[in-house]
């Protein structure tokens, strides 16, 4: 059950940095905003983990983000484009596994993952298209020594941050990360939240203690 509310504050010099990369104008009240029908078609399935990264997992942890020209679907653990106007996969350099998408390193020390190639174990993607900052962001949660997640490693809960640098799904992106475990006790995160408006992008967090198995919000704002 949840037991409490819990606000955390993060790093200062870590807020600046998000902000200077990520800025959104207020939406315009005065301004229409019209939604139409598109097109529809079958994003990736969790198969294409398989091909990615040499394994799969289930629940395949999915979100999604569009802009008029552009969808970006991210799952547990691959990251693809398609054209928002024929659903077609936008290709190279995509799809990509989160791993290269975030460019996270293999957890430490070196061989402790049970995952093929060392991975590290990721999942609840997140997702968000801003269309005032014409930005896309995605969050990945990386979980490292807890429930029985590659216990043989150095024990990680750290959110995963990328916004693009354009207004394109498959450009290029600012990548950010921020440790969860010093702003809740030592106790890993579960089910991140994310959203966003014109001063900042927020998360909340499940803190699951590992003997009680308690479930507590943890709320991180970062802003400009």
């Amino acid at each position: 059950g949840v037991t409490g509310v819990q606000t955390c504050a993060l790093p200062i010099s870590m807020a600046a940095t998000v902000g200077s990369a990520h800025q959104s104008a207020p939406i315009n009240p005065a301004k229409t905003y019209t939604v139409a029908a598109g097109v529809n078609f079958d994003g990736s399935k969790d198969g294409g983990n398989g091909v990615l990264n040499g394994f799969t997992l289930a629940p395949s942890d999915q979100a999604l983000a569009a802009s008029s020209s552009e969808v970006l679907q991210a799952l547990n653990d691959e990251v693809m484009v398609y054209s928002a106007t024929t659903g077609a996969p936008e290709g190279a350099p995509f799809p990509k596994s989160a791993r290269s998408f975030f460019n996270i390193p293999n957890p430490s020390p070196a061989g402790c993952s049970t995952l093929p190639g060392s991975a590290p174990f990721l999942s609840d993607p997140r997702a968000f298209y801003d269309a005032s900052a014409d930005r896309f962001v995605v969050t990945i949660l990386e979980l490292e020594g807890f429930y029985g997640i590659n216990n043989g490693c150095t024990q990680v809960s750290r959110e995963w941050i990328a916004v693009s640098q354009t207004g394109s799904a498959s450009g290029a992106y600012w990548i950010y990360h921020f440790g969860t475990l010093a702003i809740s006790g030592g106790v890993p995160a579960d089910y991140p939240t994310l959203g966003f408006d014109a001063n900042g992008i927020y998360f909340g967090f499940n803190d699951r203690s590992e003997e009680r198995r308690v479930g507590k919000e943890c709320r991180s704002r970062w802003s400009p």
